[in-house]
């Protein structure tokens, strides 16, 4: 894994152009999220609650509207919110088909560009699919599944174990008022609990991406898949840890008095950077993973022993 990893960043640091496919799904997957956002607001905001416009805002019936109209804005708000979730993973497939073509690219002519992509996405249209829409499947399922275990942990009164631990500490009224605002636990809990489920969906997951990379009819062998998902957990543990340390990181900027909200939006927006960032080299590494023929993987072997000093053979005493 030493030399993986060392291959990995030698080839990133010499052709930055590596991070242009990955960087082009996620603009387009920020823009489709505000637009699904915008879309929403508007759904409940302009047609569902105005159904309840003409009740009493007092009446017990205006109350049951207003649920009813949440409750009915879901079913268009859910498709949406999975439909959105189904096209970033079409297109982060195809963000790993184009970096591993750019990388075969670079290993034969040593320039890789976004337009030597274009024949292995055509050509792997289908496979491509069927991964993207497993991967999609997936996805479902951890979202479900987080769903259901989320309202399980809602009787654990984090607020409580907060005020507790203020107790403890003997924060002053200013620095209690700055870790409530920061929301903290609340923050790490929702970051961290659902790493396990997420896991378990790289664990399926990571093999099928290398036989994606790998010719048709193509398995990976045991120590590729070992690998994969090595190098799969070790990436989600590190968005993990420095997701972490930006929110412990703006609960300390919260205790400065001049921190204006810009600069709060910009550690968010570095936080999101940094969970992102990590597909690039993600990428790079189990395409080198796919191919170990690859003349990009730098291999691991010791160096060469300097040579042996000529001792001349010694004359047997008569």
């Amino acid at each position: 894994m030493r030399s993986l990893w060392h291959s990995t960043v030698s080839v990133l640091r010499q052709h930055p152009i590596l991070w242009l496919p990955v960087a082009i799904v996620e603009f387009i997957d920020f823009n489709l999220r505000w637009l699904n956002n915008l879309l929403h607001h508007y759904l409940i905001q302009h047609i569902f609650l105005r159904q309840s416009e003409d009740s009493s805002v007092l009446s017990a019936t205006a109350i049951a509207h207003l649920h009813a109209s949440i409750h009915r804005s879901e079913y268009l708000t859910v498709p949406l919110d999975w439909c959105v979730l189904l096209l970033y993973n079409l297109l982060l497939t195809c963000t790993m088909v184009a970096t591993a073509a750019m990388l075969q690219r670079i290993a034969q002519t040593g320039i890789g560009t976004l337009r030597d992509a274009v024949p292995p996405i055509l050509s792997s249209a289908r496979r491509m699919m069927v991964f993207a829409l497993t991967l999609f499947g997936l996805n479902v399922i951890g979202h479900s599944l987080a769903g259901i275990l989320s309202s399980l942990m809602q009787p654990l009164n984090l607020i409580d174990f907060q005020t507790k631990l203020e107790k403890i500490l003997s924060l002053s009224l200013k620095s209690s008022v700055a870790l409530e605002k920061s929301n903290l636990f609340n923050n790490l809990f929702n970051n961290l609990w659902p790493i396990p489920i997420t896991l378990c969906v790289v664990y399926i997951i990571a093999p099928l991406q290398v036989r994606l990379l790998q010719p048709p009819n193509t398995n990976p062998t045991t120590q590729q898949t070992r690998q994969a998902r090595i190098a799969w957990s070790l990436a989600i543990v590190t968005s993990a840890i420095a997701i972490c340390t930006m929110l412990l990181l703006q609960v300390t900027l919260s205790f400065v008095p001049q921190a204006s909200p810009g600069i709060v939006y910009i550690f968010q927006a570095v936080t999101y950077l940094i969970s992102i960032a990590l597909y690039a080299p993600l990428f790079i590494a189990i395409y080198l993973i796919a191919t170990p023929e690859s003349p990009l993987l730098i291999s691991s072997t010791l160096p060469d022993a300097g040579p042996e000093e000529d001792v001349p053979p010694t004359e047997d005493a008569p």
